[in-house]
């Protein structure tokens, strides 16, 4: 069962993007035109994907789903804007995994509505050597030239590019590294809106009330506070974390969602209070005794490779503030070692 909501008044949080949204979806509908394509950014688990679908239902438009990093080759892509139809969105996300290639190709069919393609180059033999046409002008020219058999036409191994008119349309792309889009397709997303942020504690309250409810269970305020404050401030997780508890207490008979399921779900998963989790604590033990550690050398330690200690373990401690990148390598703060001591190592 999809748990993502279908209209933007639904969607909770990041009223600095709704709000932009909501303004250049109803101008776009008022004049029976196709939304600016949009380039939405921020960390995962943000609702980035939920927003594309959410673009499209309010444009009353078909959404086509890409991943970018199953992309090889510019024929896929072309192939998918072959077939779009007025105003469709095309959703691509990790759009920064694109291919170079598909990257330039995209140019013209956002900016000018057209893409090109290549078709090879013929000329018929002997008779008419002065004619050099591209092979989808056959049935026109077999018709001024009956004389000529398409067999009779010898191909030069040369290519021409050939426009290809588009319907207006939609480009969607999410990303979590916008600093890997080459500059001349992130300028073409006339709607680069700001970065999608973390959420408050106030925000997952209602996140977590509103998917209780899309799955016919309630949730106490408290149980609700105590689930958002571990839910590092990712609405994904805390729907995660909601998923879990509603299993616990379907298997209880309970037809609420209370702190005791909370915090049983927590301590199965071992999730503290703040949200930290078994790796993030290993992380923490490495850095201990206070000397700097390079990321290689964490990732020996904790047996992680570089990526996933930068891209999932670190954000989460240095938004706590429980420690700090410097030149040295990796140190705890002050504030770890009173995590530390509280976690009593």
């Amino acid at each position: 069962m999809s748990l993502r909501p279908t209209k933007l008044k639904d969607f909770i949080g990041q009223e600095h993007i709704k709000d932009i949204l909501r303004i250049s979806i109803e101008a776009a509908k008022l004049r029976d035109e196709a939304l600016d394509h949009v380039l939405l950014t921020g960390p995962a688990g943000m609702g980035k994907t939920t927003l594309a679908f959410i673009i499209a239902e309010e444009m009353g438009a078909e959404c086509k789903v890409i991943n970018g990093a199953t992309i090889e080759g510019v024929f896929e892509i072309e192939s998918i804007l072959r077939n779009i139809n007025p105003l469709d969105v095309i959703f691509i996300d990790e759009i920064h995994r694109l291919p170079r290639q598909v990257e330039e190709f995209l140019y013209h069919p956002m900016e000018d509505s057209y893409m090109t393609e290549k078709v090879e180059v013929v000329v018929p033999s002997k008779k008419y050597p002065y004619l050099r046409v591209i092979e989808e002008d056959f049935p026109e020219l077999l018709w001024q030239f009956p004389n000529i058999e398409r067999d009779k036409w010898e191909r030069t191994g040369e290519y021409a590019l050939e426009k290809v008119e588009m319907p207006p349309f939609t480009l969607i792309g999410a990303t979590t590294q916008p600093g890997d889009l080459s500059k001349p397709l992130r300028d073409r997303f006339q709607l680069s809106i700001p970065q999608l942020r973390h959420y408050d504690i106030d925000e997952l309250i209602l996140i977590a009330k509103q998917k209780c409810t899309m799955l016919d269970i309630s949730i106490t305020d408290s149980a609700a506070k105590n689930l958002a404050k571990r839910s590092r401030g990712v609405a994904r997780v805390c729907v995660n974390y909601i998923r879990r508890c509603r299993d616990l207490a379907n298997i209880r008979g309970l037809d609420s969602i209370n702190d005791d399921v909370v915090n049983v779900i927590f301590k199965t998963l071992s999730i503290d209070e703040q949200g930290l989790g078994y790796e993030d604590r290993e992380y923490l033990r490495v850095l201990a005794n206070g000397e700097p550690r390079g990321v290689m050398a964490l990732s020996y330690a904790l047996s992680k490779d570089k990526n996933t200690i930068e891209n999932v373990i670190e954000p989460y401690l240095l938004r706590l503030n429980l420690i700090e990148r410097t030149p040295r390598g990796r140190v705890i703060t002050q504030d770890g070692k009173k995590y530390i001591k509280n976690q009593g190592w």
